[in-house]
């Protein structure tokens, strides 16, 4: 069997075996399916989606406390300057 994911750029093969371990360890939900390829690519995929999901509510955590803070400080610049 020719060894494609050898022949990934290293960078991105980092990325493609993490997802495979990741999916490996659903093994047992897959393998006994009709096509557990297609399964497992399922699963990397359910996991990705789950990545993305986890990322962009931290994101959006973080643009809200970034948002809070420069109100706030704009808010204490104004108090400053009413205050002259």
């Amino acid at each position: 069997m020719d060894n494609w994911r050898a022949r990934i750029d290293p960078f991105l093969r980092t990325h493609l075996e993490a997802q495979v371990r990741e999916s490996i360890r659903h093994r047992n939900v897959y393998k006994d399916t009709k096509d557990p390829g297609k399964a497992q690519l399922w699963v990397a995929i359910a996991n990705i989606s789950r990545q993305l999901f986890n990322v962009s509510v931290k994101l959006n955590y973080l643009e809200r406390l970034f948002q809070e803070e420069l109100g706030n400080n704009k808010s204490n610049v104004k108090k400053v300057k009413k205050r002259k």
